[in-house]
């Protein structure tokens, strides 16, 4: 049988609040993570995930995608550039954007 894959609009469909609420009720009153996971409506792995978080003193956010790389400031003066090479007309491709990345 085929795997169903989610579409764009079901990622990250839960709330934060709801996911607080599962990390508390795992840790403070003992609840089991699957039970937890299906009454706050939060998928099984990311409670999983975030109970091991909040174990490490982490903190529990709601942060979809990849890590970044790049800190915000750094990524915007990035960008900045990028958008100055379009206005001087040199049409950056998307190899010289990488290679641009990587260099900075």
């Amino acid at each position: 049988m085929p795997k169903k894959f989610k579409c764009k609009g079901e990622r990250a469909s839960w709330s934060l609040e709801n996911l607080q609420k599962a990390v508390c009720s795992v840790l403070m009153y003992g609840k089991s993570q699957k039970k937890a996971a299906s009454d706050f409506g939060v998928p099984q792995q990311t409670l999983h995930r975030h109970l091991e978080n909040a174990k490490n003193g982490d903190g529990v956010d709601k942060v979809p995608g990849r890590p970044r790389i790049l800190v915000r400031t750094d990524e915007d003066e990035l960008v900045s550039v990028i958008i100055n090479l379009e206005k001087w007309l040199f049409g950056p491709t998307k190899i010289d954007i990488r290679q641009l990345a990587y260099q900075y």
